[in-house]
């Protein structure tokens, strides 16, 4: 599994951001999830994590984007010989490097993390 459940989700808001962006959520449940670092709303780095724990509260992706159209043709392209896939935040993350500008918005509503059988009793 892997899905969310997101309450109280202000969309207007969210696509009314003046640059690509993604929903986050400040957690310590940071484990398979996209950790993403930035400032004043703008994204400086974002990475997938795999395995690493934190003591203190994350920005966490919670698969949410408004994305520019020609990510689907960046996709496309995409060759990992290990998996056959590539993480959105690893993505973002390129193209941060050359210097286009994404932001995040932190919702701060309840989410439900669906990661596996258990949790999804939980609910």
């Amino acid at each position: 599994m892997g899905d969310i459940i997101i309450k109280d989700l202000d969309y207007k808001k969210l696509i009314s951001l003046n640059y690509p962006g993604i929903v986050v959520k400040r957690t310590k449940d940071t484990l398979r999830k996209g950790i993403i670092e930035g400032k004043n709303g703008f994204i400086s780095s974002c990475y997938y994590n795999f395995d690493k724990k934190f003591n203190e509260d994350k920005l966490v992706d919670f698969g949410v984007y408004i994305l520019p159209k020609y990510f689907i043709e960046i996709a496309k392209k995409i060759n990992n010989p290990e998996e056959k896939k590539m993480y959105i935040p690893d993505l973002i993350n390129k193209e941060i490097k050359k210097g286009k500008k994404f932001m995040y918005f932190e919702h701060k509503g309840n989410v439900i993390h669906i990661t596996s059988v258990e949790d999804l009793k939980k609910y």
